[in-house]
């Protein structure tokens, strides 16, 4: 029997180049010490190919927490948020009575470690539960959009400082109410899938000591570009997959409603923040006339003659545009116009 058969200790393998180093100076200090994450590694792709790659690049990947949606789910889940966006925008502005612009930049998935990396600091974090799901979601609020928030909510004309540091509690305090109106406006959209309910669980001002979720999950995260004027930033909501897949599933089980496509006709919804909205009407006719001397000498009591067909002439104004064509007359003790037709643009 041949000697090295019988050795207790036999010589290790040496390691594949396909995703491994080729020798141990791939490792700071051979296989005990800690990985030398310049190191230049060889992985194979997946069409077979060899290509060059830094240790520090190559991460590990646990298929327990993966989590890999479909692109009809994200269209699904995009144009939820779409909704959830329009209808902040239009809070927003009716509330701080300030023009905000606001749209979707990125909505992907991201494990937890890299998506705490990616948090600026100081920040204002909002960690919150959406009941009855389960699990610990992210939303963030950057200093400079916070601060110009609580100026305009003090009667400011909402400017953001030039260089926004960490918010005081009373600044907390005032930017509470708005974040309670951001998580109502995003839980609003999934009603008909599952009724949420937000509940802010704390705040933290930096992301660094944050587990709420293992290193290696999958988030699903919402960037929103939050414009005012020049001043541009962006706020962020990150939730667990693992606590998002009920409603993805509710999701897909609805049918095909949200697979049918939209028709180019098809009415726009209403934004429901717009019910209280005051919009001025005013009513006019047209078909009097007078001299440039007579309407010098017009003054208090004076009378007006018009002619009877005026009277079924009348123009309806909204917001100063004309709109409908009416006819004068009486309802009860007031006078009231009746619309006959609408005005063609």
């Amino acid at each position: 029997m041949p000697s090295e058969a019988s050795s207790p200790n036999p010589a290790p393998a040496a390691p594949s180049s396909a995703g491994f180093p080729s020798s141990a100076s791939g490792f700071a200090g051979g296989m005990g010490g800690a990985p030398d994450l310049d190191a230049v590694v060889t992985v194979i792709t997946g069409r077979g190919r060899n290509q060059k790659h830094r240790q520090g690049d190559i991460q590990s990947f646990d298929g327990r927490h993966s989590s890999i949606l479909a692109p009809s789910e994200m269209r699904r889940i995009r144009l939820r948020h779409e909704q959830f966006v329009r209808a902040l925008a239009g809070r927003f502005s009716i509330q701080l009575r300030l023009e905000f612009q606001m749209k979707i930049v990125r909505l992907q998935t991201m494990s937890y470690q890299k998506l705490i990396e990616s948090y600026r600091s100081p920040t204002h974090l909002t960690l919150f539960r959406a009941d009855p799901l389960k699990g610990v979601c992210l939303l963030e609020v950057p200093p400079g959009l916070g601060l110009l928030i609580v100026d305009r909510l003090l009667g400011g004309p909402g400017r953001p400082p030039a260089n926004p540091g960490e918010l005081t509690e009373l600044e907390i305090t005032l930017l509470d109410q708005i974040i309670q109106n951001i998580l109502a406006e995003w839980a609003a959209p999934w009603r008909d899938v599952q009724e949420l309910r937000p509940l802010a669980l704390g705040y933290e001002n930096t992301a660094r000591f944050l587990n709420t979720s293992p290193a290696d999950a999958s988030m699903l995260v919402l960037a929103v570009e939050t414009g005012v004027g020049d001043f541009v930033d962006y706020l962020q909501i990150a939730l667990p997959c693992s606590t998002f897949d009920p409603i993805i599933r509710k999701l897909g089980a609805l049918g095909t409603a949200e697979k049918e496509p939209v028709s180019a006709n098809a009415k726009p919804r209403w934004n429901r923040q717009f019910d209280d909205a005051p919009i001025p009407v005013i009513a006019e006719w047209q078909g009097l006339q007078l001299t440039t001397r007579e309407l010098m000498d017009l003054k208090q009591g004076d009378v007006l003659l018009l002619s009877p067909e005026c009277a079924g002439q009348v123009r309806l104004k909204l917001a100063k545009l004309p709109k409908f064509v009416g006819r004068l007359g009486t309802s009860g003790a007031q006078w009231a116009v009746q619309i006959t037709g609408a005005i063609k643009p």
